[in-house]
């Protein structure tokens, strides 16, 4: 009995020394810098089509009027009118957003800059856009697409608006095309870019930039 209860007190004892483990706290992952808010977004309109369609334009030769090509390569980096049209099982959503800097630095969007996001996360990136408004001469190239509600848009190289720079309050209305899968929706639009403190590219320091709008459900 004496042998029994020694042992007892000398199993607690080892017990009671014995090392607490504490339990291991998780490294938290790595913070990256999100890219800053910077533009203010607002949708002016947006339509679903199976037919992206551009207007021909007329040219008189002599006594003749005749329908030329549209000029489709106005829309980014798009060379050709077909390869604006949805592929089967998709759907080409056209949207206007308009975009403006309200703050004092200026912006610099990236090559292509739109991107749209479904309910599902999916991210598709935009097909071709340009900017809504009127060519600077006649010989400017411009492009006349047809937006649902707003009828024949006449649209202009995004470069030739902007001169690839948004400066302090000024704005546009961007016009982006997105294939979407037909039983897909969007949630979300983002614009992407660069933010700078001069307009000059090659002076100062410059961040990345991306604002983002929800979309309204079908």
């Amino acid at each position: 009995m004496l042998g029994t209860l020694l042992l007892v007190i000398l199993l607690m004892g080892a017990c009671a020394l014995a090392p607490t483990t504490e339990p291991e706290t998780p490294t938290p992952p790595p913070q990256t810098e999100k890219p800053i808010d910077y533009a203010s977004l607002s949708l002016v309109t947006m339509a679903w089509t199976d037919e992206v369609k551009l207007k021909p334009k007329l040219v008189k030769l002599g006594e003749e009027t005749i329908e030329t090509e549209p000029e489709a390569e106005v829309f980014g980096i798009t060379e050709t009118l077909y390869t604006l049209q949805p592929s089967k099982g998709m759907n080409a959503l056209v949207m206007v957003v308009r975009i403006e800097n309200s703050a004092k630095r200026y912006i610099f969007p990236i090559v292509m800059p739109g991107y749209l996001y479904d309910t599902e996360g999916e991210e598709y990136r935009e097909e071709g856009e340009a900017i809504r408004g009127e060519p600077k001469t006649p010989e400017s190239s411009y492009t006349e697409i047809l937006v649902k509600e707003l009828d024949w848009v006449k649209v202009i190289p995004s470069s030739d608006a902007t001169g690839d720079i948004i400066a302090p309050a000024e704005s546009y209305n961007w016009v982006f095309i997105f294939h979407i899968p037909k039983e897909r929706n969007p949630s979300k639009f983002s614009f992407r870019y660069y933010v700078g403190e001069t307009a000059n590219p090659l002076v100062g320091e410059y961040e990345d930039g991306e604002s983002s709008i929800p979309l309204p459900a079908e």
